[in-house]
């Protein structure tokens, strides 16, 4: 069984690992949601809430960790972090870019 150690519900973790504090943080999860990063339609739904996703491809981005680092951080396999990110494309990027502007 996989144990999530990084979360949003955690507000210590965001701006140890994006740079952002909590308010930033929570302004760009909303900006995601706004370009569409809710799921939508059928099938199954994320294990992760948006924040954490958001949270995840930061972290990604931010750490040059691998995709078992970052999966044994949120408690997902690795296959489940390179889908996040192979699907958010346009999001992680916008993500990144945020991100970056902060530094």
């Amino acid at each position: 069984m996989l144990v999530q150690v990084i979360s949003r519900q955690q507000p210590e973790w965001v701006s140890v690992f994006t740079g952002l504090t909590v308010r930033q943080f929570d302004k760009l999860v909303g900006v995601v949601a706004a370009c569409g990063g809710q799921q939508t339609g059928t099938g199954r739904r994320w294990g992760l809430s948006l924040a954490d996703r958001v949270l995840l491809v930061a972290v990604y981005y931010r750490t040059n960790l691998t995709y078992r680092q970052v999966a044994l951080l949120f408690g997902v396999s690795k296959g489940a972090v390179a889908s996040w990110r192979a699907r958010s494309g346009r999001l992680g990027r916008c993500v990144v870019a945020v991100v970056e502007y902060q530094h």
